[in-house]
Formats: C-alpha cells, sequence, structure tokens
C-alpha cells in the first residue's frame, strides 16, 4: 500500500515523500526536462540511471539532471520510504545565478550519481527536505521563497559532498553488470542504427535470450523500451530545435514507420509529435 506523507509545490519545485510497504517498480522508464534529488531513508532500492545500476540502501542521494533515462526497481525489501523533489530549470538558473562562481547549474547538467549520506550528513539532508515540506504545508509569510533558500541549501549541500567524496557511490560492477553497461551504452548512442534484438546479439555475441535476461535482470526494463527512451528523447530534442517533418524525425531517430513512431511516441509523452512540436518549439 501507499502511502503520501508529503505531496506540494512553489513555483518551479515539487516535492513528494512516499512511503510504500509493498513490493514498488516503475511501471517504465523515466526522462523529463527537470533536475531531480531522491533520497532513500528506508529499505532499498535498485536504481538504473542511463547506463549503470546502483543499489541503494538508506542514505542513498541521487542526483539526475534533465533527460537522463532512469528507473527504481525493487530491490531485497519490499517496503520503502523515499523523498523526491523536481526542479524545474528556470527555477534551477536562478539557483546557479544566486550561488555566484558555483558551477551547480552544469553540475547537474554533466553529472548523475549517487552518494551516500550516513550520520549527521544524512540527518542534515533530511531536515532540509522536511523544512521545505513544513514551509509549503504551512504556508507561512514569504514561503515560497524561504522554500527556495532551503533548496538551495541543499543544492551546495549536495555539490560540498560530491566535491569531496573521493569518489561517488559505485555502481554495480560484476561481469555481468559491465556487459550490460557496455550494451545500454552502445544503444544509448547508436539508436537510431539498431534494427533489431538479433543485431545486438550478433554484435556482442551472445545468444539473443541471455541477452534479453541480463538486460530485463539488470537495468529493470526490457532493450526494446531502452531503445524506444532513447530514440524518443532524441526526437523530443528535434522536434523542438529543427524545422524537420515528422516523418523526417521519425526516420532520424531510427523509425521505419511514422505510424509505430506515433504511437510509441504518445505513450511515452502523452501527446503526438505534431502537439510536441506545438508547445515547445
Amino acid at each position: 500500500m501507499d502511502q503520501i506523507l508529503f505531496s506540494g509545490e512553489i513555483p518551479g519545485l515539487f516535492l513528494e515523500r512516499i512511503r510504500r510497504d509493498g513490493e514498488f517498480s516503475m511501471p517504465q522508464t523515466h526522462f523529463h526536462g527537470s533536475y531531480e534529488i531522491y533520497l532513500l531513508l528506508e529499505g532499498e532500492r535498485s536504481y538504473f540511471i542511463e547506463n549503470r545500476t546502483y543499489h541503494l540502501k538508506p542514505g542513498g542521494l541521487v542526483f539526475i539532471g534533465p533527460n537522463r533515462i532512469h528507473k527504481t526497481s525493487a530491490a531485497h525489501t519490499a517496503r520503502h520510504e523515499r523523498v523526491l523533489a523536481e526542479i524545474e530549470p528556470p527555477l534551477m538558473r536562478r539557483m546557479a545565478d544566486w550561488s555566484g562562481s558555483l558551477r551547480m547549474k552544469s553540475f547537474f547538467d554533466e553529472d548523475s550519481g549517487v552518494l551516500d549520506l550516513q550520520g549527521a550528513e544524512r540527518e542534515f539532508a533530511e531536515s532540509l527536505f522536511s523544512r521545505m515540506a513544513d514551509e509549503i504545508r504551512k504556508k507561512p509569510l514569504a514561503y515560497k521563497e524561504y522554500t527556495a533558500l532551503l533548496l538551495g541549501e541543499l543544492l551546495i549541500f549536495i555539490f560540498r559532498k560530491a566535491d569531496s567524496a573521493p569518489e561517488k557511490y559505485p555502481a554495480l560492477n560484476s561481469a555481468k553488470h559491465r556487459k550490460v553497461y557496455e550494451i545500454a551504452g552502445y544503444i544509448s548512442t547508436k539508436y537510431a542504427e539498431i534494427e533489431s534484438i538479433d543485431q545486438l546479439s550478433r554484435e556482442f555475441f551472445i545468444s539473443k535470450y541471455y541477452l534479453c535476461h541480463i538486460f530485463k535482470e539488470v537495468t529493470g526494463l526490457t532493450i526494446s523500451e531502452y531503445i524506444n527512451d532513447n530514440r524518443v528523447m532524441a526526437a523530443e530534442k528535434l522536434l523542438a530545435e529543427t524545422s524537420g517533418s515528422v516523418a523526417q524525425v521519425s526516420a532520424a531517430v531510427g523509425y521505419g514507420s511514422v505510424t509505430y513512431f506515433d504511437r510509441v511516441f504518445r505513450r511515452r509523452m502523452g501527446q503526438s509529435p505534431i502537439q510536441y512540436r506545438e508547445t515547445h518549439s
């Protein structure tokens, strides 16, 4: 059963805290134009980001820049609790301007990763999330401005922690994981040229069945889902920034059928490619 402990927002920031008692995996991969900060408070989770999988335990803090493919899945324990902040680009730009010399925005744009917070660091991060939630919930005088200040404090804390840590939270690194990372990295750059899973099987000299099995086990999603996510993400950019026809965009990202492209795009984005261009170009 899901229990929403808090859900609220100010302009540019959405904050949510959820406790789940049963096993839960995101139904599909996820990518969006906002910045995301995820802190695991209880339980364990498998967290796939772009082409790496992390095993999160309490205190695991994930920071993700815009348009990074990611998905969380169950890992060992069914029950878990987490807090999530989603920051829209205009607010992040204001945070970057406010922070002066820190490369805060480019840090999130260029990096996605995981930090391990324990002891006083974990308590501090949790307290900042809680104080932001209290401000949004109670709405005292200037609560929007103060919530933004607390967010800025959290961002600087993350920046400092990442800068001082000898190395980031390690991704899972068995031989099987390394093979899947290699395949995922190949897909993320060659998505437009991949014609079939059989082609991938030949490219990496492993059977189609084993390829599909280990990819799903490591990432929590199918190869087809991952290929489609990379293609749709590339199509978003082309639709917003170029004037090519939908058919041209479809072909450019690797779809032989415009009808199939339209169906996949609608399923992922909730609107047709034409509607997306009208609202984002």
